[in-house]
C-alpha cells in the first residue's frame, strides 16, 4: 500500500482551527472532541499545549494535500528516516520540529550530521518517486 494513503497523522480541512484534532481523531479512530479536551487540559494545566498544537499544525499535512507533502524538504533527512524505518513521515517531521524547540537548536546540529552521514535509500518502494 502506498505510504501516502496509509498515513494516520494528518490534518483535516474541516477542522475548527487548524484541523489538527479533527484529522488526528479521524486517523487514530478517536473522537476529535476527546483530543480537543485533552489539548485544552494541557493548555490549562501545563501551558505547553499551545506550542505542541502549533508544531502539529506546521508538521502534519492536510489530508487533501498529501502529494506535495511527500517530497524532499530542507535537505530531506526526515524523508530518509521515514523511508528507512517504519515511522510515518508526518510523525518524523513532528518529532524533528518538537525537538528543535525542546533542545534549543541542538537538533539542528543532529539534523546536519544525519544529512551528511545517513546513507541513501537503496530499496525500491514500488511507487513513482519524484524527488
Amino acid at each position: 500500500m502506498d505510504r501516502i494513503k496509509e498515513s494516520r497523522f494528518t490534518r483535516s480541512s474541516n477542522g475548527i482551527i487548524g484541523g489538527v484534532c479533527q484529522g488526528l481523531g479521524e486517523g487514530l479512530d478517536i473522537d476529535p472532541w476527546a483530543i480537543r479536551l485533552f489539548w485544552i487540559l494541557t493548555i490549562c494545566l501545563l501551558g505547553s499545549g499551545i506550542v505542541v498544537y502549533l508544531i502539529a499544525w506546521f508538521s502534519l499535512p492536510r489530508r487533501d494535500k498529501l502529494e506535495d507533502y511527500y517530497k524532499k524538504k530542507i535537505l530531506g533527512v526526515c524523508l530518509k528516516i521515514s523511508e528507512q524505518s517504519t515511522v510515518e513521515l508526518p510523525l518524523v517531521r513532528f518529532i524533528a520540529l518538537f525537538s528543535l524547540f525542546a533542545s534549543f537548536g541542538i537538533s539542528i546540529l543532529i539534523y546536519l550530521f544525519l544529512y551528511f552521514f545517513m546513507p541513501e535509500n537503496k530499496r525500491v518502494t514500488g511507487k513513482a518517486q519524484n524527488y
